[in-house]
């Protein structure tokens, strides 16, 4: 699989996120819309998770950004018990393992200040099948503004 572009863009932003970015849960919201695009493309019902946390999800982006936080926590912690307790991930296949990662990404669990949750998921989504023209045109339209940043 040649990822030589996605590399190049994922390696852009991180940079710019590294260098520029101080506000981090205003920049996870962009980063959990930009996964939500993908699901439509994505067979996830191997997983017990409803449409309806989704789409809860993505309404928390418009809460403050305390809000958003502690809510995507709770659904954090409440996707994952499911998902453990559906199948362990020693049992899960490793589109299952990838599937759960998309996941546990998209309904954040804490701020971390080195890495980028766009990353795993832009890597998780070329496993899960979806292409990565696709994966590119979405980066693109959601980080386009630092994609085409220059020093």
């Amino acid at each position: 699989m040649e990822t030589n572009r996605l590399d190049y863009l994922i390696d852009k932003i991180t940079d710019y996120w590294n260098e520029y970015v101080t506000d981090n849960i205003a920049f996870l919201k962009k980063e959990v819309l930009f996964i939500s695009e993908f699901f439509h493309l994505i067979n996830f019902s191997i997983f017990p998770i409803s449409i309806e946390e989704i789409e809860y999800q993505i309404a928390n982006i418009e809460n403050d950004n305390q809000k958003f936080l502690n809510n995507s926590v709770t659904l954090n912690k409440k996707i994952s018990s499911t998902l453990l307790e559906y199948k362990t991930f020693k049992e899960m296949s490793e589109v299952e393992k990838k599937l759960f990662d998309l996941f546990i990404c998209f309904f954040v669990g804490g701020v971390e200040d080195s890495e980028l949750i766009i990353e795993y998921a832009s890597y998780d989504l070329l496993i899960l099948g979806v292409p990565e023209e696709t994966i590119i045109k979405k980066l693109y339209q959601h980080f386009g503004d630092i994609i085409d940043y220059q020093k």
